[in-house]
């Protein structure tokens, strides 16, 4: 492949027709120039330039390199030109609304990306239960959200992103329903037999779990409730009793050895997670960005597993 490097010097030098001028216009040793233009040659298995006392003239597979490089260059060129245009159009703040266990495994690989892309915008992350920040949203005080929502939310643009499974999660212990071998999943059915910390009734996540117990007429043994995420998890660190959760919000954990998981089956139950923006809020070009970065983020924790689930391809109503 050629170097884009040593074609420039050697349109320079081609048409400079002297080694010696074309390293004076560049600030660089002649040696080191003249050892790029032999790697160029090299690598072309072809001689591009006749040297003598004057100076340098091309040779006839020279000229025609001339004639072609240069106008990739210049087009080279002018896409460089444009992305550093576009990349410094991109200006403003945006606010993003995730749950905690959403932000628990987007926010850092997101803020870091979007950081190092455009470096004169901002993005807030704002964290909160699904039910507030879709109410945040509908009001305008986010630019946009991923979060956990039925396919059609009323007053929104949605579009599904991944239907995630629900896991049983609890201290890494040597006793427990985890053990004594290392399991993978768990009947709903046993989760009857289990001390359990969940969040409240008005959580969705609660509400979808005790939709699976009504259905598979399992009395559940909830003996803690609690809404803040990192109280709930310090709750079942220290034996309080176990939880569940998407693997996304314990995926740290998990890898950390704090936790052992189980998917849970008989029934799956999975948790929709959407991306949703407002019809009546337009979206800034740094606000479509953050969008799409967004999604690439979660194909990508979704490959490497952080994500648990089935992706969904296609969208309700999904925006350009």
């Amino acid at each position: 492949m050629l170097d884009l490097r040593q074609l420039r010097y050697f349109i320079l030098v081609a048409e400079a027709e002297s080694l010696s001028r074309a390293a004076a216009a560049i600030s660089i040793a002649q040696s080191a120039l003249s050892r790029q233009i032999r790697k160029l040659e090299d690598s072309l298995g072809m001689p591009l330039l006749y040297r003598h006392g004057r100076g340098v003239t091309l040779t006839e597979e020279g000229a025609k390199l001339l004639a072609n490089a240069k106008p990739v260059l210049t087009r080279i060129e002018e896409i460089e030109q444009q992305l550093k245009a576009d990349r410094k159009a991109v200006r403003g703040a945006v606010k993003l609304g995730l749950p905690p266990s959403i932000s628990a495994v987007l926010s850092g690989p997101l803020l870091q990306e979007f950081r190092a892309n455009y470096p004169e915008a901002s993005l807030r992350i704002v964290d909160g239960f699904s039910v507030h920040i879709h109410e945040w949203l509908a009001s305008g005080r986010l630019d946009f959200a991923i979060y956990y929502a039925p396919a059609k939310s009323p007053g929104l643009h949605t579009e599904l992103l991944v239907a995630e499974d629900l896991y049983l999660f609890g201290p890494n212990k040597r006793v427990g329903p985890f053990r004594p071998r290392r399991r993978t999943t768990i009947s709903f059915q046993e989760l009857a037999t289990l001390p359990l910390v969940l969040p409240t009734a008005q959580h969705g996540l609660r509400r979808q779990i005790n939709r699976a117990a009504t259905r598979k007429g399992v009395k559940l043994r909830v003996e803690i409730e609690l809404d803040a995420v990192a109280a709930l998890k310090d709750m079942v660190q220290s034996g309080g009793g176990y939880s569940i959760m998407n693997y996304g919000g314990i995926a740290a954990e998990v890898e950390a050895g704090e936790f052992n998981a189980c998917k849970i089956i008989n029934p799956t139950i999975e948790h929709t997670m959407v991306l949703a923006t407002s019809p009546h809020k337009g979206l800034t070009v740094a606000t479509q960005q953050a969008i799409r970065l967004a999604r690439r983020s979660i194909q990508t924790l979704l490959a490497a597993r952080k994500i648990r689930g089935r992706r969904i391809h296609g969208s309700s109503d999904r925006r350009p």
